[in-house]
């Protein structure tokens, strides 16, 4: 979605943008082809001219960081397309909401390893695994996994850009929690994690404290899917979201 983008030049708006997709100007390739023909005012045209030759090169150069600045946060989800060989998808089980809770598993998927870190064992090696993503997706960690895990390691800055599933999901009609949103999109979880809550999670790891090794390794399994299944909900929202602001 990146290459449709133009709003992320100096004074273009969605106005302008939406304008452009209606008139057949869907990507960057498409404006420079037929720039002579665009009826922009010059000004705008050279706006969007300068910064499509500027994002090339930033794309060349992987730079991840010029993007995020550029875009909201709202549309972070059109970096996707592009960044997605160095993205992680990231969810994280607690001990509960409080301040004082803690947190007790953190699971990362780039869409082919799933790695998995548990509080007393290996939680702090999420530091450095971290470093390696330019982009990270979850659901609601806006609210919730960016913040708390902040709150553990105050020495993280999550300088990624950041998909939030939970507001992008918005834009197909689709609300509620995870489980409730892999329901309506027929994405079905295992029989062991099947019907388990997040404050099932809390339980389990109660269990786990108490010497159930079995139970943490249920809590790392329900964890595992939240992950996987984030990956598997971005990807066939993603054309759909990209089809409907494109109307193709």
């Amino acid at each position: 979605m990146l290459k449709h983008t133009f709003i992320h030049a100096k004074n273009i708006g969605s106005g302008t943008e939406q304008k452009l997709w209606r008139e057949g100007i869907l990507t960057w390739e498409n404006f420079i082809e037929n720039l002579n023909s665009i009826n922009l005012a010059g000004q705008k045209k050279n706006s969007i001219e300068e910064e499509i030759n500027n994002s090339q090169v930033e794309i060349d150069n992987s730079n991840y960081i010029y993007f995020k600045n550029k875009f909201p946060k709202k549309e972070h989800w059109r970096l996707y397309s592009e960044f997605k060989d160095s993205c992680a998808f990231l969810d994280i089980e607690t001990t509960g909401l409080m301040h004082h809770d803690k947190i007790t598993v953190i699971g990362l998927y780039d869409g082919s390893k799933i790695k998995t870190y548990v509080y007393n064992k290996n939680l702090e090696d999420i530091k450095n695994e971290l470093k390696k993503y330019r982009m990270l997706v979850t659901f609601n960690g806006t609210c919730f996994d960016l913040p708390f895990i902040k709150k553990i390691f105050p020495g993280i800055n999550f300088n990624q850009i950041h998909l939030d599933m939970r507001y992008f999901l918005r834009r197909l009609g689709l609300s509620g929690g995870l489980k409730a949103i892999e329901d309506k999109m027929n994405i079905r979880r295992c029989e062991e994690t099947k019907g388990l809550s997040g404050w099932d999670a809390v339980l389990l790891w109660r269990r786990y404290e108490r010497g159930d090794e079995k139970a943490l390794d249920l809590l790392v399994k329900y964890n595992n899917e939240d992950i996987v299944n984030l990956k598997k909900i971005l990807d066939s929202a993603y054309p759909d979201v990209k089809e409907r602001m494109l109307g193709t």
